[in-house]
């Protein structure tokens, strides 16, 4: 009898046996067509020839004028996308001249709203110890280590012809119109550049992996989100390269895009340009207004020409990307043959455009204020593009329905023109994206 129960037993053990080496071997596929994926993606993506194939096909942005003064770019429409939304159209590479990146395209708007329902697993709770205080924008993870993070050498794709000093652009920005439709471009084009990271690199929800992130990474994300509304969005794989994006571009947009780029190179041109934003008000006379920006344009335009400044971006770049890495990095999906080396070379490259941006920028006597949609803003067709794949339709029909902002991806950045000492006027530069939810849902 216990003989006959013995063979039973093992029977059934070779059954099991046998269907699980059928789902190893399965698994063994998925794997490795997972590989061959991810294969095509890199090779697209570092592949020259989609640059020539982009450019040739790219038609050229015209900024149209507003009655109020403003000039708003045509931004490219994305209201009215459909499920497809987050689906890559296709890859280009992250680095060039000064990148030329435009991987996705929308389709038009609806005349209604469209709300479409998501069914993922539950999203990972967020529970940070403490008080539970989210800071604005915390930086203070530079100091931070982090087991995941391993850095590899930055790529030195620093290039003193891509700045406006002796740039084939110089002409272009002594015209401020024509100034703010390359600077509008060149945005677009970073903007786009963090979303696709979100997408290649960052987009594989891992319930146990989001809930052991470290706690500074729980708050910086929560901080640009909210904290109610940022594990949702991380869980979803139609959201979560958005929220990335966002994390990249808030990084950007408070230690990168800012006239400090050059602090530390020179204290002489730090204290003076210091000085010069202390006396700029709100109400600071045009005129006197005009002679202050000029004169700090002009201190950083002959920064620029020092021999050694170059070695100075190099560090800069060095020491933004260790500060964001730290609170990028755990959010990457890691690759086993490669690691997260591809990943840390195609943010460094972000990062080094946007440097690069932002020497052009403050190289012209130009005002910028950039600012997030905040989360449950009323949604405004003047200044945000839609780019909810669930919640769709012609933006004045989204507007009039009350919808609301659930994330503001990109920023809303604005330019004064200085470059006149009798006019100051304001022009929209970059409309910011968003997520919206249907008014009245939190």
């Amino acid at each position: 009898m216990e003989l006959e129960d013995s063979r039973a037993r093992i029977a059934q053990d070779t059954v099991l046996i046998g269907g699980l080496q059928e789902k190893v071997l399965e698994l063994q596929a998925l794997v490795q067509k997972q590989k061959v994926t991810i294969s095509n993606q890199s090779k697209t993506i570092s592949d020259p020839r989609i640059i020539r194939k982009q450019s040739q096909q790219q038609q050229p942005q015209q900024v149209a004028g507003c009655g109020n003064g403003a000039a708003v770019p045509m931004t490219p429409q994305r209201h009215g996308q459909g499920q497809g939304q987050g689906q890559c159209q296709g890859l280009s590479p992250f680095e060039s001249p000064y990148s030329t990146r435009s991987g996705f395209s929308g389709a038009s708007g609806t005349s209604g709203v469209e709300v479409g329902v998501e069914y993922f697993p539950p999203p990972p709770m967020f529970n940070v110890n403490g008080n539970g205080a989210v800071p604005r924008f915390p930086g203070q993870c530079q100091d931070q280590h982090l087991s995941e993070v391993n850095p590899l050498p930055i790529p030195s794709i620093w290039d003193p012809l891509s700045w406006s000093n002796g740039s084939p652009y110089a002409a272009a920005y002594l015209d401020p119109t024509t100034c703010i439709a390359e600077f509008s471009s060149r945005l677009r084009e970073l903007w786009t550049k963090t979303e696709l990271f979100g997408q290649v690199h960052a987009n594989v929800p891992s319930i146990y992996k989001d809930s052991h992130l470290d706690k500074r990474v729980k708050e910086y994300i929560m901080s640009v989100s909210d904290r109610q509304g940022a594990s949702s969005l991380l869980g979803s794989p139609a959201t979560r390269f958005f929220l990335v994006a966002k994390a990249i571009n808030a990084f950007l947009v408070h230690d990168v895009l800012k006239v400090t780029i050059i602090k530390g190179f020179d204290a002489q041109a730090d204290m003076e340009i210091g000085g010069i934003k202390k006396q700029l008000f709100p109400d600071t006379p045009t005129p006197i207004r005009h002679i202050m920006i000029i004169a700090m344009t002009t201190k950083i335009q002959t920064l620029k020409t020092k021999s050694n400044f170059i070695d100075f971006c190099q560090q800069k770049t060095r020491d933004h990307m260790q500060k964001l890495w730290h609170l990028i990095g755990p959010l990457t999906t890691i690759d086993p043959p490669t690691g997260n080396s591809q990943a840390w070379t195609d943010l460094s490259a972000i990062v080094s455009e946007a440097e690069m941006l932002a020497l052009d920028m403050y190289s012209v006597p130009f005002e910028y204020r950039s600012e997030f949609p905040a989360v449950n803003e009323a949604f405004d067709p003047a200044t945000m593009v839609n780019s909810d794949a669930f919640v769709t339709g012609d933006p004045v029909v989204l507007a009039g329905s009350d919808c609301r902002v659930r994330l503001g991806v990109t920023p809303v950045v604005r330019a004064r023109d200085n470059s006149d000492c009798e006019v100051g006027v304001v022009r929209v530069v970059s409309m910011g994206n968003v997520l919206l939810r249907m008014g009245g849902h939190k």
